[in-house]
């Protein structure tokens, strides 16, 4: 096989999966007419990156970090800043499409938001602290009296909650 049809089979695959990596990018934008934006540069990285990617492995896995890049390059160049929502709708989202890759990203988010609130006061001062203050385990630690392995393990454990809600949630949904 020739090299230009590698990169012809790797771009039909990434545009046969464009609509979850426009999700993907829109999950953490907020913006459809940005996302489809930071997807044009990702087409273009691939079409310079193909041969990077390894036959019978995910194209939507390898072209997620790219995605990501991207959108936080855009919100660099835009100078946003980072909400407590937008650090762990991020996170989330990331989890959520390495386990139901579909395009019901709304839906998702809306459950998310529904699960924060569910948290109880120490979770969601975790939370907030970690993403919303960009704090570090040290700092968390000192604002909430706990030790560093203990906050490095509620905070695992805090987002695995939220995953779990979001999840059964998601398959209430489909029942």
């Amino acid at each position: 096989m020739s090299d230009l049809d590698d990169r012809d089979r790797v771009l039909k695959a990434v545009l046969s999966s464009q609509s979850s990596l426009l999700a993907y990018a829109y999950s953490m934008l907020g913006d459809f007419v940005a996302a489809e934006d930071v997807l044009q540069n990702v087409f273009l990285i691939v079409a310079r990156k193909y041969n990077d990617f390894e036959e019978g492995t995910s194209i939507v896995a390898w072209c997620r970090p790219m995605v990501r890049l991207e959108v936080l390059t855009y919100l660099r160049k835009r100078k946003r800043e980072w909400s407590l929502e937008d650090h762990i709708l991020r996170d989330a989202m990331d989890t959520a499409f390495e386990t139901y890759p579909t395009d019901d990203t709304s839906c998702r988010l809306d459950h998310l938001r529904d699960c924060l609130g569910k948290l109880s006061q120490r979770g969601q001062a975790l939370i907030r602290l970690r993403y919303e203050e960009n704090a570090g385990y040290q700092e968390i630690a000192t604002a909430l009296e706990m030790k560093i392995e203990a906050v490095r393990k509620r905070l695992f454990r805090t987002k695995q909650q939220l995953r779990e809600c979001v999840s059964v949630r998601m398959n209430e949904e489909t029942t």
